[in-house]
């Protein structure tokens, strides 16, 4: 079983906060997390933004440097911290729900896995999933969304979801609490997560992206030329 070495590469002090103390980490040897824990994930882009392009760069109390993580790897791993939530549970459901899109996207499974801590998970996923900003937090949205999923239909469960904010029903139920930021903006992704479910694809990567600011905002809910498809009307 993993352990995770919580002695960070980097420390930062983020001054963008995301939500509910749910947190990414990317992992380097020996599972040492490679800078302090974020619950925004758009710093993940950020980093990989810098990572591709070689350039430094500052953004939101983040401080990145080229090098720090390692680009000839097929695969890479982050950890997930959930806070007050017992990962562990709903570790199978994560990767349930991950790999429809893996499979969609013809990109080789994701594989999550359990460590000493209850709390935290790792996973482990294919490198075509950080080749663009919009790609990367395609991931790591479904991951975040995952929570409430119990198996079965992806495109069901995004639905039901969805109905939550277009029924106007309100998010203030949905659990694990870290959930709740993306059923929010299922009024804009569904569409295109269902893109990604349908196999579409789509050209961009890292040079289209200017600069840290950039690729911060360029992600699945930000990138208006994300592919999207009509939501199924039986749903509607």
């Amino acid at each position: 079983m993993i352990t995770i070495d919580m002695s960070p590469l980097k420390s930062f002090t983020y001054n963008q906060i995301s939500n509910h103390s749910f947190n990414f980490a990317m992992l380097g040897p020996d599972h040492k997390i490679l800078h302090t824990p974020t619950p925004c994930k758009d710093y993940l882009q950020d980093m990989f933004w810098c990572e591709y392009t070689k350039h430094s760069a500052e953004v939101y109390g983040l401080s990145w440097t080229p090098g720090i993580i390692d680009l000839a790897q097929k695969r890479f791993q982050f950890a997930i911290f959930g806070g007050e939530v017992v990962l562990k549970e709903i570790k199978d459901y994560i990767q349930e729900f991950v790999n429809y899109f893996d499979d969609a996207q013809k990109i080789d499974r994701t594989i999550v896995l359990e460590t000493t801590d209850p709390m935290v998970l790792v996973v482990d996923f294919d490198r075509e999933w950080t080749l663009s900003g919009p790609m990367l937090s395609a991931l790591t949205t479904m991951i975040r969304l995952s929570g409430p999923y119990k198996g079965g239909d992806p495109i069901k469960f995004i639905m039901e979801m969805h109905a939550l904010t277009r029924l106007g029903a309100g998010t203030r139920e949905v659990e694990p609490a870290y959930s709740r930021v993306e059923v929010n903006r299922l009024t804009r992704t569904a569409k295109r997560l269902l893109a990604l479910l349908a196999g579409k694809v789509f050209s961009y990567d890292w040079s289209n992206t200017k600069n840290t600011m950039d690729a911060h905002c360029t992600g699945i809910h930000g990138y208006d030329k994300f592919p999207e498809v009509e939501l199924p009307k039986e749903y509607c």
